[in-house]
């Protein structure tokens, strides 16, 4: 079997993490695809959770988690001593809730929506398949919640569309929350963050001209996946910081930046002709527009841009021995892999 460093792909590049975190009003929870139960061609069941965030009165981020059964389940200790690795203990699956070791934790989401006598809240760890059901219970419309995880993009080749592109925001921690967007101090959070393989920068055009109506950059990027490459766009309205990136920053250059995560619609009214006599407008007579999702880049960590981890020769070589060497990701054990997301908060981040 080859082994794979952890942190890096089947390709042998260093990946390149991304992760959110957007606090708001869950919606959704009534629709048919909030909870969907699935059977794998293994036999095992899947659950999948799909719901949406209101980080305002206009924007909204959809947010899933899904997994299927497995033969292990795995428990996490981390080291009292700084520096050293952790424990992981692997058992078996449907013995997964009768183990209580002291210490560990069981590898998955961390959610914690309800909370005890002096109002804190309750922090349990669930794998990600237990986090589904559990979460297709407990979550109700217009509960705020603060929601953090992984960005994961991929894509697929369609005959009748071509590439299609995915990006899935991974729920790995949920918390009860409190939110009011009528407060004067309310600030909106949907935020994100992303390394990536910078690639190129311009300025956006409408009709082959210069879009002056909504002035921006588009970005071009490569997020270093554990399958691949995945092309994404981000979107820059600052123009300085457009300008410095087009000025600065070389193809494959490997940068993190940081945004916010838009997807807003605005409520259009339709004009009808009707008689004077006086009634309200009809509000069956509003349309909504499609909601327009768009990756905005704010800033990026202008002190760690690493110029010699990749490069295109770098990143194509490393493509090319993959493909000459065929790993199969069936067959590769990825070093270290199980210490991530262990599932203990000392606190809750951000």
């Amino acid at each position: 079997m080859a082994k794979v460093k952890k942190g890096h792909g089947e390709h042998g590049l260093p990946m390149t993490a991304g992760e959110y975190k957007v606090r708001g009003f869950v919606t959704g929870t009534l629709n048919k695809n909030f909870f969907k139960v699935s059977t794998q061609k293994n036999g095992f069941e899947r659950n999948t959770v799909n719901f949406g965030v209101k980080t305002s009165p206009s924007n909204e981020v959809y947010v899933s988690i899904s997994d299927s059964e497995k033969d292990i389940a795995y428990f996490y200790k981390k080291s009292e001593t700084k520096g050293e690795k952790g424990e992981v203990k692997k058992v078996e699956w449907d013995k997964r809730f009768d183990f209580d070791e002291k210490g560990f934790n069981i590898i998955g989401a961390n959610i914690g929506l309800e909370k005890d006598e002096k109002g804190k809240n309750v922090i349990s760890s669930f794998t990600d398949y237990d986090a589904a059901e559990y979460l297709s219970d407990l979550l109700k419309d217009d509960e705020p919640v603060l929601v953090m995880g992984d960005i994961d993009f991929s894509s697929s080749i369609s005959e009748k569309d071509g590439i299609i592109r995915y990006k899935k925001f991974q729920i790995k921690k949920i918390y009860n929350s409190n939110l009011d967007f009528e407060d004067e101090k309310f600030v909106e959070e949907n935020y994100f963050k992303q390394k990536c393989l910078f690639i190129s920068i311009d300025l956006a055009k409408k009709d082959g001209v210069i879009d002056k109506e909504d002035p921006r950059w588009l970005m071009s990027v490569k997020v270093v996946t554990y399958k691949g490459l995945e092309d994404v766009e981000f979107v820059i309205r600052n123009k300085r910081l457009g300008t410095e990136i087009k000025k600065r920053i070389k193809p494959y250059n490997c940068i993190e930046c940081y945004g916010k995560i838009n997807n807003s619609r605005q409520e259009e009214e339709v004009q009808v002709e009707t008689d004077d006599w006086g009634g309200e407008s009809d509000p069956f007579e509003k349309v909504y527009s499609p909601r327009k999702f768009e990756l905005e880049v704010v800033g990026l960590d202008t002190k760690n841009i690493d110029t010699t981890t990749y490069t295109e020769e770098i990143v194509t070589e490393a493509f090319k021995a993959k493909e000459e060497y065929g790993k199969d990701s069936d067959d590769v054990i990825k070093e270290g892999a199980l210490e991530e997301n262990w599932g203990e908060d000392d606190d809750i981040p951000w």
